[in-house]
């Protein structure tokens, strides 16, 4: 213990003692310490503001992390030697920590895009012309009658495309990664906001906005979403924390990428899009060299589509090319997303050792499935695959009780199907022409009156609906609850004509081959009633085709046949306000081929502006029984049902 003075006073410093020398700690050469060290010792109650003054030699970092720039010091050759080597990899940490590098971003760890150049015939003289402008190595592969060129670093991409547009190349290629613009959607903008409120508020916020769109429905109605477009920079990420805009609460998220793969504007090609499309211009409409924008086609005249060659434009999405190429990109996706769900083998397990007492199961053996009551009505029912006993595992049984319980299963199901089949087959068996009702309406457009449809079929007890003017296309799916639907959809580019036939499930029938027709579109299936088998036709002619003998012979035979639908056709015989060229035709056809022509009592047409008039009407022959009408004023149309 080192004695001190007086109460007071402070204490008498330590002396330290290193590789038996001793140093004082007093000393002016002694290595300047922090106020905390405990290589100095001071008291509590007499803290000094000297010791929180700056030190004479103090550290200043540098961009060197390796040197050490040391001012005023007064350290000896000796003192220099005797430093501890723990003070000094302190302070170098130190310094690391008060300067810190940030890495640089290299160009050459983006992924470069391919460059796709066509109508290529000398290729050795065209290599020899990329060669001179790029510096590193590159690729070339022929493809589709296009030569596909891979660059390795930025440095090379960006002056090969100057060179193929001084050139004046036709190619294509892809925007870098850091050049993509960044798109957002933001929700829970009232529709009173415009765009351009918004814009100025995003860029009051120094967000890089380069264009704001407000969203609209199919129906052409402002939705309280907008589509934001920013320059790629690191400000335009914190667009996706932004959670209040113009004193709104709002919702910041990526703008979803599309599904469909994605269509050049400029060449009207897939894979690509016009910004960076380099290629000989085609119209949408015509299918010629020059912008659509330029097009001099007349409405008159049927549309060329660029990729298949139809009379369609190139831009619809029932297209075969599309679908084809739609197809090919989902396919790549879902193999894509097996490949990843697969589970990475582990090299450190050892699979090969396995207990001779474990029973290994066999790989061909499947778990068993269970049957619906669809399958058993069908008679598609196995029972030794819903019951293997010997897929279970540790059931000591011995073969006589195995055989007696699995014939006892069988039984019990065998009944179970019986029984299902008759109470199945006493319902289809019961159906008569008394009890059936049938709706005949012209939709004008189906899809749009989905849920009012359903509501009216089931208040009506409705069974088979003739729809005619479904306004459907080939790519629409369109399904009911509880009913069969058998469709013959339009193949044209506008939503137009169409029919359809709407019948239960529980209802026992099956669609009918119907023929080609020359101007009427029609649909036919044949349902069993208890006594006979009847034909009945859902039936559309437009108003712009005459009526042909010869289509509706093909749909008519001897079997009980009803037709259902609009035929466009009027007559004053069944109470029309007047008679048309197709009610005289029709008229005369029905007399030749022995068809019931089964008027309406009231109008089905009934259109604002123009005159009520029937134009839903029912052919019948054969029938062993009479039709009875009724006209409803209900659905959305400019028909009733």
């Amino acid at each position: 213990m080192i004695p001190t003075n007086s109460k007071h006073e402070r204490k008498i410093p330590p002396i330290t003692i290193r590789k038996n020398k001793i140093i004082r700690s007093d000393t002016d050469n002694s290595v300047p310490t922090s106020p905390n060290s405990d290589n100095e010792f001071r008291s509590p109650r007499h803290t000094s503001k000297a010791f929180d003054l700056p030190t004479k030699s103090p550290i200043k970092p540098t961009p060197n992390r390796y040197a050490m720039l040391v001012e005023n010091t007064v350290l000896n050759d000796q003192e220099m030697a005797n430093c501890n080597n723990d003070n000094a990899h302190t302070s170098q940490t130190d310094n690391q920590s008060n300067y810190i590098i940030q890495p640089k971003t290299n160009d050459s760890t983006l992924k470069i895009p391919p460059l796709f150049i066509t109508n290529i015939t000398k290729f050795t003289q065209f290599r020899l012309e990329i060669s001179e402008v790029i510096n590193n190595n590159f690729t070339a592969t022929s493809k589709n009658e296009k030569i596909k060129v891979n660059v390795e670093t930025v440095d090379d991409f960006r002056p090969l495309t100057k060179f193929l547009d001084d050139k004046k190349y036709e190619y294509y290629t892809y925007r870098l990664k850091n050049e993509k613009d960044i798109s957002a959607i933001i929700r829970n903008l009232p529709t009173s906001i415009t765009e351009f409120e918004v814009m100025e508020e995003l860029r009051r916020l120094n967000f890089p906005v380069k264009s704001v769109l407000r969203l609209n429905n199919k129906n052409k109605t402002p939705t309280p979403l907008m589509a934001i477009q920013l320059e790629n920079n690191p400000l335009s990420q914190d667009i996706f924390k932004l959670n209040k805009l113009l004193n709104c609460i709002i919702i910041t998220e990526p703008r979803r990428k599309s599904k469909d793969p994605p269509q050049c504007t400029n060449c009207q090609r897939y894979g690509h899009i016009y910004k960076l499309c380099n290629l000989q211009p085609r119209c949408v409409k015509c299918n010629e060299p020059h912008h659509y924008s330029n097009c001099e086609k007349s409405s008159n005249t049927p549309p060329t589509c660029v990729n298949c060659n139809e009379t369609y434009p190139a831009n619809y999405k029932g297209c075969a090319y599309f679908k084809t190429i739609k197809s090919k990109n989902r396919n790549n996706s879902q193999k894509h997303s097996q490949t990843e769900s697969q589970p990475i083998p582990n090299p450190a397990r050892n699979d090969n050792a396995i207990n001779p007492t474990t029973k290994i199961p066999n790989p061909t053996t499947r778990t068993p499935n269970l049957t619906s009551y669809a399958d058993i009505t069908k008679g598609k029912i196995n029972s030794t695959n819903l019951f293997n006993l010997e897929q279970i595992p540790n059931v000591p049984l011995n073969d006589n009780l195995q055989k007696t319980i699995t014939e006892f299963i069988e039984n019990i199901l065998q009944n179970i199907q019986n029984i299902i089949s008759s109470i199945f087959n006493s319902i289809t068996n019961n159906l008569s022409l008394q009890n059936l009702n049938v709706l005949n309406w012209n939709a004008n457009g189906i899809k749009s009156k989905k849920s009012s449809l359903i509501e009216f079929l089931t208040r009506h007890k409705i069974d088979i609906a003739c729809i005619t003017e479904t306004h459907l296309k080939n790519h629409e799916t369109f399904k009911l609850n509880g009913y069969n639907i058998y469709r013959k959809d339009r193949d044209h580019i506008h939503s137009s004509g169409g029919v359809a036939i709407l019948i239960k499930k529980n209802i026992k029938h099956y669609q009918s081959i119907t023929p080609n027709m020359i101007g009427l579109e029609a649909i036919s299936i044949t349902i069993s009633t208890n006594k006979h088998q009847i034909k009945i036709i859902s039936a559309y002619n437009p108003p712009n085709k005459k009526i042909q003998k010869e289509d509706i012979s093909k749909v008519f035979d001897n079997h009980p046949t009803i037709l259902l639908g609009d035929l466009n056709s009027k007559n004053q015989i069944w109470g029309c306000l007047k008679t048309n060229p197709n009610g005289i035709k029709l008229l005369q056809i029905t007399s030749e081929l022995r068809i019931i022509i089964s008027p309406l009592s009231k109008p089905t047409f009934q259109r604002s502006g123009r005159v009520p008039d029937i134009l839903d009407i029912a052919l019948i022959s054969n029938l062993p029984t009479t039709l009875h009408h009724q006209v409803i004023n209900e659905l959305d149309s400019d028909h009733v049902p």
